[in-house]
C-alpha cells in the first residue's frame, strides 16, 4: 500500500516518485499487488498507472 502522503505530492516531488517506484517494484518482485491511497486527481492516477500501480 502506498500512503497518501507520497501520492499527494507525486507530481511535484521527485523523491516521492522514486519512493513510489521502489514500493511498486519491490511489491511486484514479491508477486504482490500495489494499492495507492488518497488519489485525488487525474494526474496522480495517470502517474501511478504509468509506474505500474495495480489499484487506487
Amino acid at each position: 500500500k502506498i500512503d497518501q502522503s507520497f501520492v499527494r505530492d507525486l507530481l511535484t516531488n521527485e523523491n516521492n516518485v522514486k519512493i513510489t517506484r521502489a514500493i511498486i517494484a519491490m511489491a511486484h518482485s514479491l508477486n504482490l499487488s500495489v494499492l495507492a491511497e488518497g488519489v485525488e486527481t487525474e494526474g496522480q492516477l495517470a502517474r501511478l498507472r504509468e509506474e505500474g500501480c495495480d489499484e487506487v
